[in-house]
């Protein structure tokens, strides 16, 4: 299966392989499930996994809709639902920890395990929760998108690696220009609204926070706060990475996953 069809006539981008303990892995902004090539291969080795493109991302379509996170959430259960996936770990990458979080709140009988990997609970930062990005940075941040895409999308995404490869900037540039303009903005100023806290406290499923120690947008800070603040929270800091540890260290990461799932299986 390449594509699914969700009820409002989207068509989704999904690939998956492998058998075993299904894990549903979700890109982050203005990404697509291209961006888990190197861990999707690893992991497929050992589990059935699932990786998608949110709509309006990658390649799937781009229809006209609200891309807020309870549509995003709705797909993603569509997607559980449709596959016939139980004992299901959702993995969500810096925005896809928002869509994560949103299907936790959303459906949590169809999560078993949630891992949140470089992303926000809170995009925006306030004196109580510092752990996000400032307004005045996302302010800035829209502007300049509006005014130079895609000029400078290269250079954001550089960011994105503790040592970037050039190889690796033009992949992961490649697929943010996927993403419509309308789209980008769209989405972020809908994450911006969400304020996912509470979810964290009060879900009852197992809840790895895995965090790059060098990401330029999220401080381990906010994975220490996330293994605290969780029922069942644990932590994995990734010393060799910024924003992306499954590409920068793919082994430990696939790894560190794999032992989750195998832990959080014994009674």
């Amino acid at each position: 299966m390449s594509y699914i069809c969700v009820p409002d006539g989207t068509r989704l981008r999904l690939s998956q392989r492998g058998a075993g303990p299904a894990i549903v892995l979700v890109h982050g902004w203005k990404m697509s499930h291209r961006a888990w090539d190197k861990a999707f291969f690893r992991l497929s080795e050992k589990f059935r996994v699932v990786a998608y493109d949110l709509r309006g991302m990658g390649e799937s379509d781009k229809p006209d809709s609200a891309c807020d996170f309870a549509e995003h959430a709705a797909d993603l259960d569509f997607i559980v639902n449709a596959l016939g996936l139980r004992d299901v770990t959702v993995v969500g990458w810096s925005m896809g920890c928002s869509v994560t979080l949103s299907y936790l709140a959303q459906r949590p009988a169809r999560v078993t395990r949630a891992v949140l990997l470089n992303g926000p609970v809170k995009l925006l930062a306030c004196p109580e929760f510092p752990y996000g990005i400032s307004p005045a940075y996302l302010e800035g941040l829209v502007d300049d998108l509006v005014r130079t895409w895609p000029e400078r999308e290269r250079a954001f995404v550089s960011q994105t690696f503790r040592s970037p490869h050039p190889e690796h900037v033009d992949w992961f540039t490649r697929i943010a220009l996927q993403t419509p303009l309308d789209v980008v903005i769209r989405t972020v100023m809908h994450q911006a609204k969400l304020d996912l806290r509470q979810v964290v406290a009060t879900a009852d499923v197992p809840l790895l926070a895995m965090f790059g120690r060098h990401d330029p947008y999220y401080s381990v800070g906010l994975g220490e706060w996330i293994a605290r603040t969780a029922k069942r929270g644990q932590l994995v800091i990734f010393e060799d990475s910024a924003h992306c540890p499954p590409v920068e260290e793919t082994e430990k990461f696939v790894a560190a996953l794999a032992d989750f799932i195998a832990a959080a299986c014994v009674p």
